[in-house]
């Protein structure tokens, strides 16, 4: 595991070697494959975040990681009944009632089959907890010191979960049997009609005594503007599935006041303004040595202060070759900012190749907003 954030880790997950025995093991197009973990390791990570964020949650997290012995690097192993009978402990234990309903909304986005998603996460959760057991153990980090360090990841974990079930990751609830029955629920009085059928026929009633009382309209009218009443009740209770736009990151240029500021909110990316990669090189354009001069001069100002660098790419090209120049370009950033008197481990590298868009990758205009370098503040003392 060579990240030290749960981010690092879904690059772990787009090796060729991985995709590979995750297309194995569904059935799936290796390229299909890849594309679903894309959504499902994120997934699978927010979850967790978020079963964290509570000192139950933690402490569970915990349970978790001590009784199955979660340690160190797990490749997927789908061949083995006890690495998978662990991924499930692990799975349902994060997941709880809701595991059936992100099942089936990750299928619905990546077109895979249900029985295929659980399968992937159950085959991922082992290496990512393994991480956990690993950095719990180094860091002798207890279900507190775990909460703290699940915190710090939610924000850009959201950003790379399908729209609609951030949501549903924030409800978790433990397993509970199904209820059985009584003979005193069975005495118990029916639903009534749902909320929207209800809207529905007091709609009608007063359209129909509006063209009764007026009689300017007709049939054929109100029969319109009733079905297009419901309709509008119908889509008003569907969920809604935001698509991706644009997304504006604060300049480079707030560095300084945000810094100054002390904010706890955290952590916080920048973009860079000027600073950008000749195309498909390691090559800085001219431009980027400003805005370099700029970052070094407030990082000496906030000595205490700790940040990340996060190369990102369009999706043109295959995934690893992104997320491989897209680290490199990170390491030329962080070399840079060596040179100019800022110790290197204040500052850590991260390559994220297409997995966190700004923009669409369909046209020219957006692929040029998503091809960045980010500047994310990770601590402030």
């Amino acid at each position: 595991m060579y990240a030290d954030n749960l981010l690092g880790i879904t690059q772990n997950f787009l090796t060729p070697d991985i995709v590979n025995k995750f297309s194995s093991a569904i059935g799936e197009t290796t390229e299909k494959t890849q594309k679903a973990l894309k959504s499902v390791i994120p997934t699978l990570l927010l979850g967790i975040v978020n079963k964290g964020l509570t000192e139950d949650g933690a402490e569970s997290l915990v349970n978790i990681v001590n009784k199955d012995g979660f340690e160190g690097e797990k490749k997927p192993n789908y061949v083995d009944d006890f690495y998978l009978m662990m991924g499930s402990d692990a799975v349902e234990g994060v997941f709880g009632n809701n595991l059936n309903t992100v099942v089936t909304k990750l299928g619905d986005t990546t077109g895979i089959q249900s029985s295929g998603i659980e399968k992937m996460m159950k085959m991922a959760a082992p290496l990512v907890m393994g991480f956990l057991g690993t950095k719990m153990k180094r860091e002798g980090l207890g279900a507190s010191g775990l909460m703290g360090f699940l915190k710090q990841q939610k924000n850009t974990l959201s950003k790379l979960v399908p729209g609609g079930l951030v949501g549903r990751l924030t409800e978790s609830t433990p397993l509970t049997p199904k209820k059985v029955q009584l003979a005193s629920d069975k005495a118990a009085p029916k639903e009534g009609p749902s909320f929207s059928f209800m809207i529905g026929i007091f709609v009608l009633a007063v359209l129909f005594g509006l063209w009764w009382f007026t009689g300017r309209r007709n049939l054929n009218e109100l029969t319109s503007s009733t079905e297009s009443v419901l309709t509008s009740s119908r889509e008003a209770a569907t969920e809604v599935v935001p698509t991706l736009a644009p997304i504006a990151l604060p300049s480079i240029s707030e560095l300084g006041a945000f810094l100054q500021s002390g904010s706890a909110a955290l952590p916080k990316s920048f973009r860079f303004d000027n600073l950008s990669f000749n195309s498909g090189t390691l090559t800085l354009a001219e431009a980027a040595g400003f805005e370099l001069d700029q970052v070094a001069s407030w990082l000496k100002e906030y000595p205490n202060t700790l940040i990340r660098i996060e190369g990102h790419s369009d999706s043109l090209g295959s995934e690893s070759k992104n997320l491989e120049l897209s680290t490199q370009q990170a390491g030329v950033i962080k070399e840079q900012l060596i040179a100019r008197g800022i110790d290197g481990d204040r500052i850590e590298i991260l390559g994220m190749g297409s997995l966190l868009p700004l923009a669409t990758n369909s046209t020219e205009f957006g692929r040029a907003q998503n091809r960045r370098i980010e500047l994310v503040v990770t601590r402030i003392q």
